[in-house]
């Protein structure tokens, strides 16, 4: 049993009247942990537009494919490096982060420091070779506390390669993971996860995309296809990012919403390999209550330990909203940047806003007591029924 199963072990041992106390506890000293920041402490940062693969739910489609003259060099990276207080969670993305040719240098730039300690890659698996050259030269030369690696994998290998529009790409993926969990065998911090956007091309057929998962047995997660126009709300529309997938319909129907949890719910709990933690259902249950209640449930913590940065320095709180500087003006500085002005104007704007971004989420219910508790002591709707009762405060409608 790992570190994280005892204490959720231990914790539901504990008389009820000790746990909600103990949860509040924690939550209060993470919120001001937080609110003391000088920098964020979870980065994540697009280090190139350049992509293999143009998947029809690409939030960021835009952008994929444009000019790439313009991304932060080393040098600029260094600096950038240099200017953070605190180490950070780090997600290197794209665009396809395994096309920039000096991604193992970007890595070892921020270990150097030392600023990173979880570093997190995704990617389409396209590249087996260089993905697991990369993989395995970044582990060699950099002191992690984890290295993340997560595999895209949308279903079964004809929708896959349909949503990702090249032929291959499943097999390309399979291939990338199978040399990854070879190299688990002498690298204990690499850990692997799959991952699976649920969009309207695929949710009617969760059921084959999962029987495509479980022969991997690697850890898995679903999001749900989302844009600045689905899935965000009370979004001031001067500062929307206008990042959305080419077409409306790579949204999966909000009718749908409730069924498809119980589907994967059941799967998972009918499958000898659990593939589907706790912690993202919770998550996956909590993103169907925003877009079924349009509420807010908790609050959101970008622009205090979050923030994104762009190819070409542009730097926003999260991916929703627009930039809000660029760090060559600060000669990248991003504390000068993070304190400036125009940060303090963004951040008045974003008060109210909320939305289904997993990394956001992931963080407010890290500081969310009633999630907590929930996560710890494994309560989660088991149905339909219950997801309808389910409030992100309360757990009695919620069997053991």
């Amino acid at each position: 049993m790992g570190k994280a199963n005892w204490k959720q072990l231990a914790f539901r041992l504990l008389p009820t009247a000790i746990q909600s106390p103990m949860a509040t506890a924690l939550t209060k000293y993470r919120i001001a942990k937080v609110n003391r920041l000088q920098t964020p402490n979870k980065i994540t940062f697009f280090i190139t537009n350049r992509c293999n693969a143009r998947c029809q739910h690409c939030f960021y489609a835009t952008r994929i494919g444009t000019n790439h003259t313009d991304e932060i060099n080393l040098d600029q990276i260094h600096k950038l490096s240099l200017s953070l207080k605190y180490p950070i969670d780090l997600n290197l993305t794209g665009g396809e982060p395994f096309l920039r040719t000096d991604l193992v240098e970007i890595g070892k730039i921020f270990c150097q420091t030392p600023k990173v300690k979880f570093l997190y890659l995704p990617t389409n698996g396209l590249l087996p070779e260089r993905i697991l050259s990369v993989v395995e030269q970044i582990l060699r030369e950099c002191q992690l506390a984890g290295l993340y690696v997560q595999i895209s994998l949308d279903g079964p290998e004809k929708i896959h390669d349909e949503i990702r529009n090249v032929e291959g790409c499943f097999k390309k993926a399979i291939e990338t993971i199978e040399l990854l969990k070879e190299l688990q065998k002498k690298y204990k911090t690499l850990y692997l996860k799959t991952a699976t956007v649920i969009s309207g091309a695929n949710y009617e057929q969760i059921d084959e995309v999962v029987r495509a998962l479980l022969p991997l047995q690697v850890p898995h997660t679903f999001m749900l296809a989302r844009g600045s126009h689905f899935g965000v709300y009370n979004l001031p529309k001067d500062i929307w990012s206008n990042f959305n997938p080419a077409e409306n319909s790579s949204f999966v129907p909000v009718e749908a919403l409730p069924s498809l949890y119980s589907t994967l719910r059941e799967l998972n709990q009918n499958s000898a390999t659990k593939f589907w933690s706790k912690e993202e259902q919770l998550r996956f249950v909590h993103s169907i209550n925003m877009i079924t209640r349009r509420r807010k449930l908790f609050p959101c913590y970008a622009g205090k330990a979050e923030g994104v940065i762009y190819p070409n320095g542009d730097v926003s709180f999260c991916e929703m909203t627009k930039p809000f500087g660029n760090l060559r003006r600060t000669d990248f500085d991003l504390h000068k940047l993070w304190h400036s002005q125009a940060a303090g104007v963004m951040r008045r704007k974003i008060e109210r806003c909320f939305c289904i971004h997993d990394c956001n989420l992931s963080t407010s219910m890290s500081m969310h007591a009633a999630t907590i508790l929930k996560r710890l002591s494994g309560k989660l709707p088991q149905n339909d029924s219950e997801l309808i009762l389910f409030s992100a405060e309360d757990t009695s409608v919620l069997k053991q």
